[in-house]
């Protein structure tokens, strides 16, 4: 029987994960007030790093070397910024439904670049998980658009973002053991922050009346789709484990998907479910796998398995 503490860790999955499944509707709703992509993660990285830098003077972590801090923000305002900027450029011209499963390809994508580097034994978990990550593209970008012309630019938007978000976390898998989670994730926002300013600083400043225009979207793009979310997920690893987590982390196709279709007005074929349903099948089984065939024992684990932080 669950404890109160795993039921409580489980809780606090699901609820980061429905904090990541809102992104799109708050960017969105950020987009309609007059703000560019950019401009918009911006202000949700500068918001989003203050309140994370918050929470690390309060819990006083070490600090690492400089040069591991400086390889942390590197990571951030490079691989992070450009799946930011992919990721919305997906939602806007896909839908957050579309947008959402090409992203959520990155756990396959980073176990078999883990397989090619001998960090990760092949196995047969894997290539089932594999064979439904096919099939679930197959049928939501081939059959379930019933012949409809599929948007280049949002495909090659959305195929970077999971590749960019891959490449994070393989780069920041050896970092993160040397690093507090916290301050960890405050130094890529950080990075973040500094790499869009500097864009949106570029292209002639931040429209303050948009901003204002769109306070509210902003303050719960960066509180409740980042920070928040970022700490309930934390929060919800050390309670109940990586194997757990990757599961209920699936909540956030789910809850992309929902939005989408109540609120920005995405509407999937039945086929293109059938095909939601197959992605997020292979992130369970990828999981399985994970937590059965494992060439290193590390916490890494839950960013193989399609956590995101």
């Amino acid at each position: 029987m669950a404890t109160s503490r795993q039921v409580g860790g489980g809780l606090l999955v699901v609820g980061a994960a429905t904090g990541y499944g809102l992104l799109p509707l708050f960017a969105t709703e950020a987009r309609r007030a007059g703000l560019d992509t950019v401009t918009v993660l911006a202000i949700r990285f500068t918001l989003a790093a203050a309140a994370l830098w918050l929470l690390v003077a309060v819990r006083r972590p070490a600090v690492p070397p400089r040069r591991v801090l400086a390889a942390v923000l590197a990571v951030g305002a490079s691989c992070w910024t450009v799946q930011a900027v992919g990721y919305f450029v997906a939602v806007a011209r896909l839908g957050a439904s579309l947008a959402a499963l090409l992203l959520y390809t990155y756990p396959l994508l980073v176990v078999a670049v883990a397989v090619l580097a001998g960090r990760q034994r092949w196995h047969r978990m894997l290539a089932v998980a594999s064979g439904l990550v096919v099939t679930g593209l197959a049928l939501v970008f081939g059959v379930g658009t019933g012949g409809t012309r599929l948007d280049p630019l949002g495909a090659a938007a959305g195929v970077t973002a999971a590749v960019t978000y891959s490449a994070f976390i393989l780069l920041s898998e050896p970092l993160s053991q040397r690093v507090d989670a916290f301050l960890f994730t405050a130094l890529t926002m950080t990075g973040a922050a500094a790499a869009t300013v500097g864009v949106t600083v570029a292209r002639g400043g931040v429209p303050f009346g948009a901003v204002t225009h769109a306070g509210a979207a902003l303050l719960a793009l960066a509180l409740v789709s980042t920070v928040a979310a970022a700490v309930a997920f934390l929060s919800g690893l050390r309670r109940i484990g990586a194997a757990t987590t990757a599961i209920l982390s699936c909540t956030e196709v789910v809850v992309a998907c929902t939005v989408a279709a109540t609120a920005l007005g995405d509407r999937l074929s039945p086929i293109q479910l059938a095909g939601c349903a197959a992605i997020v099948a292979a992130v369970v089984v990828l999981n399985a796998g994970q937590n059965a065939v494992s060439v290193t024992r590390t916490d890494s684990t839950s960013k193989l398995c399609g956590i995101r932080e």
